[in-house]
């Protein structure tokens, strides 16, 4: 084992480029989670309403 005048190990830094890119979301798949999101909350709006309302009776 190679080692410096410490007598720690020398050590050697390997660096490597992937070979596939890595791959990113599509802006439209993020933009359709937006709608999809929206459309989920919409739907839990009336039942959470109707929940406000129970309490503050």
């Amino acid at each position: 084992m190679l080692s410096n005048s410490d007598g720690l190990p020398i050590i050697r830094l390997i660096s490597s480029q992937a070979s596939v890119p890595a791959r990113s979301p599509q802006p439209s798949d993020l933009r359709w989670l937006r709608v999809e999101e929206y459309f989920q909350a919409r739907s839990l709006f009336k039942n959470s309403q109707n929940a406000y309302w129970q309490d503050l009776r």
